[in-house]
């Protein structure tokens, strides 16, 4: 078990590949080099933020919880929960401040993926032989040439030694889900759950486990997988991980859990996470 505690952590900018670079809050990081490395950060953004229409090699999970924000006409509103697939091509235009719950993982085409702290070092890299513009990357070849790629696209080459493929797309675009359009189901680990969708043949999963006061809960992964959690409101006064408050993130491992008692009505983003085949080796 591995914790987080966002209200303790002070907001960073990452990297340069973006014109208008959002402010982060780095929770929670998957295993570099493994197929399912990832990002867990809360992602604020203050008014102004704008990006090219792309696509990526991994999937996200964008959860709204503060704000709105415009993908590309389609609006994902506060409490919604958004899932972002590898090789859908979205855009991104801020509609005012926000703040997001993001995870960034690899995804069913196997690339593994580059985490943020490669990535500042890429473009920092990059920086020194070329420029970052409206969300593109500019530089001059061998040939004296100038050449024009996407932003992360170059960041991602420069980190992991070979240049991305996106893969094609399994949806036309991002899946938002309504939230409170779930009904809340009993739950045997006690409260209730609501089920957002499983996403890929990998077990990418996406629930809220909800708790009233009083009420004795078990959080726990699905079998065979790991689990990040999320403390989006209320407190559950735990047996092995104390006070869990809003803010606190949390990776379970396979096989564990977190056990107490809801001591103010409880609302817990879970997201399970891909069991990957390990046959074939992560390209990151």
């Amino acid at each position: 078990m591995r914790m987080a505690n966002a209200l303790e952590m002070q907001w960073e900018q990452i990297s340069q590949h973006r014109k208008e670079s959002p402010w982060f809050r780095r929770l929670l990081q998957g295993p570099r080099g493994a197929l399912d490395n990832y990002e867990f950060t809360l992602v604020r953004v203050e008014d102004k933020y704008d990006t090219p229409r792309h696509n990526h090699n991994f999937d996200q999970v964008r959860i709204m919880l503060d704000g709105s924000f415009d993908f590309g006409g389609q609006v994902q509103e506060a409490g919604t929960v958004g899932y972002f697939p590898a090789g859908t091509y979205y855009t991104q235009s801020a509609r005012g401040a926000s703040v997001t719950l993001l995870l960034q993982i690899g995804a069913a085409c196997r690339q593994g993926y580059v985490d943020f702290t490669q990535v500042r070092g890429a473009a920092s890299e990059l920086a020194l032989k070329g420029e970052f513009e409206d969300g593109l990357y500019r530089f001059e070849d061998e040939n004296g040439d100038v050449q024009v790629v996407d932003g992360y696209e170059a960041v991602f080459k420069q980190a992991a030694g070979f240049a991305p493929v996106n893969p094609e797309p399994r949806f036309e675009g991002p899946v938002i889900v309504n939230t409170e359009a779930v009904e809340p189901r009993a739950s045997a680990d006690g409260g209730a759950i609501r089920f957002f969708g499983t996403f890929n043949e990998y077990g990418l999963t996406l629930t809220q486990r909800l708790g009233r006061t009083g009420e004795d809960m078990t959080l726990r992964p699905k079998s065979g997988q790991k689990a990040l959690l999320y403390v989006q409101s209320g407190r559950l006064d735990s047996d092995g991980a104390g006070e869990l408050t809003e803010g606190i993130a949390i990776e379970l491992d396979a096989g564990e859990t977190v056990t107490g008692q809801v001591a103010a009505d409880l609302a817990v983003y879970q997201i399970d996470l891909p069991a990957f085949d390990e046959a074939a080796p992560a390209a990151v």
